[in-house]
């Protein structure tokens, strides 16, 4: 019974914080580094929740960075830092550009980090070498 009491507990204070970006960009990065390079269902591995699970910890983790590096504007230099090297960089202006970001300014760049594979990413519009906006790009299955 306490079990279930304290899986119960753990699942509601999950729930309850699980849009919320709580701590701060230091915790977000751990998180995002530590679980970039587990294997999810969508790399070809198990399934694990914390990397594949929406609003998973990796999916949590690069909403807070994504939502605060847009929003101060962050330096290219800061978000190498937090995220490590894109795992794609598309130059504009280009026609993959265009796919992702028609209306950005140029020249600039596309970052693209993978959520779950190329299944899901989350890409940053880079802009005289800033991040100028941060945009996902599902599947939408």
């Amino acid at each position: 019974m306490k079990m279930v009491i304290s899986v119960v507990l753990a699942a509601v204070v999950f729930c309850g914080n699980a849009s919320a970006c709580e701590g701060g960009v230091e915790d977000w990065s751990r998180s995002f580094l530590a679980m970039r390079s587990v294997r999810g269902h969508f790399d070809g591995g198990a399934w694990t929740a914390s990397v594949d699970q929406w609003n998973g910890a990796k999916h949590q983790a690069m909403q807070c960075l994504a939502q605060h590096a847009a929003a101060q504007a962050t330096a290219t230099a800061q978000l190498l830092q937090w995220m490590g090297s894109p795992d794609v960089r598309v130059r504009c202006p280009s026609e993959p550009c265009s796919a992702f970001a028609p209306a950005l300014q140029r020249p600039a760049e596309v970052w693209l980090y993978q959520w779950r594979g190329n299944h899901d990413r989350l890409g940053f519009a880079v802009v005289n070498g800033r991040v100028s906006r941060a945009q996902w790009f599902y599947v939408g299955e």
